[in-house]
């Protein structure tokens, strides 16, 4: 109650959230230019468009830069629950025949099955196949998560001739990666960064490297992962004189409801088409051009192809299968490359599809006076008969016109669901230096914000996991959680889940009821184990429905859980054998702390009175122990980490532990050293006000702390630094940032915390904490 109060008088003229204002809709938040976000997907769909890896270091490569290419790929990502690869990039490509004569040969071959030809880490092992292929696997107890298979021989090689590097990997469970190293160079070059995926890669050494002309090198692959495998039937450089080409310029926009792309050709031939979600399971790709052109579409897969009737491909993969079916019958028979390099040569064509490679078809010449081209993608479980998927799959192509209705609805659908979030009055930046954000722009990424949230409803698994889950970030394929529910963070979902209640209460108690049901008889929520929102989850869902019966049937492992977390305050992943009960981790104990006021709350609802006072008597206990544990005298600076065994402190990252704050119990000497720690890195000047690893609940509940401990000023300006940096950033929705200028999202990205940290901060601008329920508003 007293931060409502607080936060009304932050500003004296912060209007309350008014039902007039201005509605956006999908089309006003078009987003353009080399920083627009590019996944796209809608609730209760396994599809993403465009993943993202984020694995990649902060700042190298945008969205854009990472999924958009010459080619106008349609990449897509699929969330199943059990799959070892969930990345299919390239599923559809487009290209105009030039009709020039070209040319495809291998300038160098690598020996995959002399094992001699190659040095294993300690951890790897090899195994050579007389057909030419190679086997590489990690030690279950190997010493690292790191393994390598490096070629002892240099690669010597013309790259203005060859710069092609391909790998074919016909299967894999290994999160891997691929890095040269130049002869007299200090360091590595990454060509890929690690990522999990099979199929056929190519990839331009002297774009990724900058090389030129003849290069010495050698040549890595990384396995990343204990107990984990890769299959590799090729790794080569090869050269191509092409006969398809692909746009020599393109643009893209992103919207909520689809995804727009242009590219423009020799011959002045310019492409125009959006791809859209037509269903849950089905993208549509449509596209025309202003001029007749010889167009060849075409495509990467993995997996056994089948040719069904005259319109559809079928590609069924090892965890996964997939329909392609086009508008009109193929115009040419269907050819199948090993390579991309004899793809765009249209050299060495197969009549029969190899395991891993490339279809590809040729038009009669797109005609402009006729209508757009369409393509449509359905994806389903193996257990899907093929004839179903097929049917999916053939829907919009035989039926042209649902297309402009079917995507009419998906931008009503946004609009809908943008006239339901809560409408913030007040966007700008008073109390810091903007540094270039603008009130609109502002604006604008709140609400992509609830758009990305929606987005990241997962639907429920009937055969591992029969609840919906709200996840850590489709785009990012984010798959650390419990194995039943992979994709759920034990933090950001349960963030989720509390804000996915103002625009489905049900669907967030559901997600929220296949969490907590996974919680063991010892407390444990198996996969990565993080700092507790779930009591407060709980707390604020019965606030916004009042369903007791649900917040009485998750109480039980609401209170095995906690009883749990109390014992074993510290990070863990998945590994509960290294659990330590002397390590202790202030970001734990504190949310652990909060987390049980709500569960007291909780207990008087359910008019558990012994377990109200289990609860007060608990906390009061740790609270205690957090005195202790991480302030070696009152007048010192807490830190964030205490061993209790060694009696060693270790400083940590000072915002996770000003995060203390929000424990209403803190009060002076230690408050005042924990506003010392504060002060000696608040700066608003800087990127997230001088705060490193600004994750988003550390900061929330700084924020809280601050404004229920009387320091508005500084909680009003390290909220606008906040939104000010995120949007500096690109507006990238991620896990934490940097503290550059400007600062890029780091960590897992897309993630639910930027999202949150947008929305939870613009609303306390104006005056509103969510967590208080519908009342706040």
């Amino acid at each position: 109650m007293r931060i409502r109060i607080i936060l009304a008088c932050i500003l004296i003229y912060a209007i309350r959230l008014e039902t007039y204002a201005q509605l956006p809709l999908s089309n006003d938040l078009l987003e353009t230019g080399a920083q627009q976000r590019r996944d796209l997907s809608i609730p209760g769909s396994r599809i993403v468009l465009n993943p993202y890896n984020f694995r990649i270091p902060p700042g190298q490569r945008t969205p854009m830069a990472y999924s958009s290419r010459p080619t106008l790929p349609l990449n897509v990502g699929y969330l199943g629950t059990k799959m070892a690869n969930r990345s299919f990039e390239d599923l559809i490509m487009l290209h105009v025949d030039t009709k020039q004569e070209g040319h495809s040969f291998s300038a160098w071959s690598a020996p995959l099955s002399d094992a001699s030809a190659w040095q294993p880490s300690d951890g790897a092992r090899m195994i050579p196949a007389a057909d030419g292929s190679l086997f590489a696997s990690t030690d279950e107890q190997a010493s690292s998560d790191v393994q390598s298979i490096r070629l002892k021989d240099a690669v010597t090689t013309n790259l203005d001739e060859a710069p092609y590097l391909n790998i074919t990997v016909p299967d894999g469970t290994a999160l891997w990666a691929v890095k040269v190293h130049g002869q007299g160079e200090p360091s590595d070059r990454t060509i890929r960064h690690e990522s999990t995926g099979a199929g056929a890669y190519c990839f331009d050494l002297r774009k990724a490297t900058g090389w030129r002309g003849k290069r010495t090198f050698y040549l890595t692959i990384f396995l990343i992962g204990k107990g984990t495998s890769l299959y590799v039937t090729e790794l080569s450089i090869r050269g191509a004189q092409a006969t398809l080409v692909a746009s020599d310029t393109m643009d893209n926009t992103w919207e909520p409801h689809r995804l727009a792309f242009e590219g423009r050709y020799l011959g002045n031939v310019r492409l125009r088409g959006f791809d859209f979600f037509y269903d849950d399971e089905t993208i549509v790709r449509q596209f025309s051009s202003d001029k007749r052109a010889a167009l060849v579409y075409s495509g990467k897969y993995e997996g056994k192809l089948s040719i069904v009737g005259q319109r559809t491909l079928v590609i069924q993969g090892r965890d996964i299968q997939y329909a392609v079916s086009f508008e009109a019958p193929f115009a040419s028979p269907i050819t199948f490359y090993r390579t991309y390099t004899d793809l765009l040569a249209r050299k060495n064509p197969l009549d029969i599809p190899p395991e891993v490679g490339y279809w590809s078809v040729q038009t009669a010449g797109n005609d402009p006076t006729r209508k757009p081209t369409l393509i449509a993608c359905s994806f389903a479980e193996l257990s899907l008969p093929v004839a179903a998927l097929v049917q999916r799959a053939e829907r919009p192509a035989l039926n042209p016109a649902s297309v402009t209705t079917k995507l009419r609805e998906r931008r009503n659908y946004w609009n809908s669901l943008l006239a339901k979030v809560p409408h913030p009055t007040r966007f700008g930046l008073n109390h810091v230096n903007p540094k270039g954000v603008t009130d609109t722009a502002m604006r604008k990424a709140y609400y992509r914000a609830w758009v990305f949230l929606a987005m990241n409803v997962l639907p429920p698994d009937t055969a591992h996991f029969p609840y919906p889950q709200i996840v850590t970030g489709k785009p990012s394929l984010w798959s650390e959680g419990h194995p039943n529910a992979p994709f759920s963070a034990a933090w950001e979902s349960f963030i989720a889940i509390q804000l996915y209640g103002y625009l489905a209460p049900e669907v967030s108690w559901d997600a929220f009821s296949g969490l907590m049901s996974l919680v063991d008889e010892e407390g444990v929520l198996g996969g990565e184990s993080l700092p507790s929102r779930k009591a407060e989850t709980a707390l604020l869902l019965y606030r916004l429905t009042g369903d007791k019966e649900k917040l009485a049937l998750n109480y039980p492992a609401l209170k095995r859980y906690m009883m749990w977390r109390i014992r074993y305050p510290m990070w863990v992943y998945k590994d509960v054998s290294i659990l330590s009960e002397h390590q202790k981790d202030a970001d734990f104990v504190v949310s652990a702390i909060v987390d049980m006021e709500a569960l007291a709350a909780i207990a008087t609802i359910l008019e558990l009175h012994d377990d109200h006072e289990l609860w007060v008597k608990n906390r009061l206990a740790l609270f205690d122990d957090y005195l202790r544990w991480f302030w070696s005298d009152s007048d010192e600076l807490p830190v964030q980490l205490y061993n209790t065994r060694s009696g060693l402190r270790t400083a940590g990252h000072p915002v996770w532990v000003t995060s203390g704050l929000a424990i209403d119990l803190l009060k002076p000497p230690h408050l005042n050293s924990m506003m010392d720690l504060f002060d000696r890195y608040f700066d608003p000047d800087q990127s997230f006000a001088g705060f490193r690893m600004p994750k988003y609940p550390d900061v929330a509940f700084t924020v809280r702390g601050l404004l229920a401990k009387g320091y508005q000023n500084r909680a009003t300006q390290l909220i606008e630094c906040n939104i000010r940096d995120v949007m500096r950033s690109g507006a990238v929705f991620a896990e934490q940032y940097t503290l550059d200028s400007p600062p890029h999202g780091d960590g897992v990205r897309p993630s639910i915390f930027g999202m949150a940290q947008l929305i939870d901060f613009v609303l306390l601008l104006n005056g509103v904490d969510y967590l208080d329920g519908r009342d706040a508003f």
